[in-house]
């Protein structure tokens, strides 16, 4: 059983990879085509930003994974319970963390911003500080795929979700150029992505949709 799982993460994985490399590419392209260099620019820029702020994780997810995997292979599910509780606290303060850095970051923007763009750099921050928020909320039910070796789930995931939104991010790029929009169906795809993992940790796991987690 744990073979055939490992042969079913490798090949997803690989799969994924490949996948999220022809995507990005055709993706930026168009991105660069429709919005400008000035665009592309600002948006690299943000997505450093905020991938900074993801440091307060600290390995987080790793260790709480490791933490996992003996009551699993014991079936020990009130310690899985119990830990799946903990982690859930930890991934909200996370997020809340990340909400409140990038808050404070946001009177030092224009350090590092000088564009002529007609936009609200501040609204557009705060959209990238939200979807990187929100992809901890629910995010904690991942551990308990990953700790039974079930990776290739999320990655299947993952993986509609990269060409799902893509494809309707370039649709809305072509039809409307509008910048705003694209960013906020980056946090409804996030949301979406979330939600579709924890259906299928719930389904494979019943008993963490317990009132107590």
């Amino acid at each position: 059983m744990r073979t055939e799982k490992s042969i079913k993460n490798a090949i997803v994985a690989i799969a994924s990879n490949i996948i999220l490399i022809l995507v990005g590419f055709i993706s930026q392209a168009v991105f660069k085509t429709y919005l400008g260099q000035d665009y592309l620019g600002l948006n690299g820029l943000f997505t450093s930003i905020v991938s900074m702020l993801g440091i307060v994780e600290l390995g987080l997810g790793t260790a709480l994974i490791y933490h996992l995997y003996k009551p699993v292979a014991e079936n020990d599910i009130p310690k899985i319970v119990a830990l799946m509780r903990f982690y859930k606290l930890s991934y909200r303060i996370i997020a809340g963390i990340i909400i409140l850095a990038g808050a404070l970051l946001m009177p030092l923007l224009h350090f590092f911003v000088s564009t002529d763009l007609n936009i609200n750099l501040y609204y557009i921050f705060g959209l990238f500080v939200i979807e990187s928020a929100f992809s901890y909320l629910l995010s904690y039910k991942r551990s308990i795929l990953y700790a039974n070796q079930e990776n290739y789930i999320v990655n299947i995931i993952h993986i509609i979700y990269v060409i799902g939104m893509n494809l309707v991010q370039i649709i809305l790029l072509i039809k409307t150029r509008d910048y705003i929009l694209y960013l906020w169906l980056k946090v409804a795809f996030r949301m979406i992505e979330n939600v579709l993992v924890t259906i299928a940790a719930n389904k494979r796991y019943p008993y963490i949709k317990s009132k107590e987690i």
